[in-house]
């Protein structure tokens, strides 16, 4: 590909969202993920470390709490930048970025992405955070983890807009007994 067609690829591509969730559109309990699906995990991370830029990494876009439910040990998330959203003036998150809004979070990882620091931007969660993607003229894929059983959380996905339309479902995955399923929806 030439350069002009890499710049141009590159300014039209927004931000993608990736979310797994239950069949009432659960996400999280008590900031955590209600389920352990050793296969989703290994989807997310492949997805969000693939690159298509040498040298650049992904960044992935995710709240306070979301950020405070990975544990330490995995914070920040390996081989991406990592970026923290939080009103609260003084929060310091290790070896992250934090911004206090989601605007400010995509105008510093867009200028990033001009000098080709950073490939493909993923909103990661939580529930405020991807309420906020989803009103983006921005947000141009949802990769989803529809896992087949309903849970008791607090903390929901909104519904996908009628805009989205599905580009891609897997078939079926099984792991510790629960079924679930990769799709993709885009604009």
């Amino acid at each position: 590909m030439f350069y002009a067609d890499l710049m141009m690829n590159r300014q039209s591509v927004g931000f993608n969202i990736v979310v797994a969730m239950d069949a009432e559109r659960g996400i999280g309990v008590k900031g955590q993920l209600p389920w352990n699906l050793p296969g989703d995990m290994a989807y997310f991370r492949s997805l969000t470390l693939a690159t298509h830029v040498p040298a650049a990494k992904n960044a992935v876009v995710m709240g306070r709490r979301t950020w405070e439910s990975i544990p330490s040990r995995f914070r920040p998330l390996p081989g991406r930048h990592n970026v923290v959203l939080t009103r609260q003036k003084d929060y310091q998150a290790k070896d992250a970025c934090v911004e206090m809004s989601f605007e400010a979070a995509l105008l510093q990882l867009e200028a990033a992405r001009e000098r080709f620091e950073i490939d493909r931007i993923f909103v990661i969660g939580g529930g405020a955070v991807y309420q906020q993607a989803l009103e983006s003229e921005k947000c141009q894929k949802i990769y989803v983890t529809y896992v087949e059983k309903t849970y008791d959380c607090d903390c929901f996905f909104p519904k996908i807009p009628e805009d989205f339309s599905r580009l891609h479902r897997s078939g079926a995955h099984e792991d510790q007994g629960i079924g679930y399923e990769f799709q993709v929806f885009g604009r």
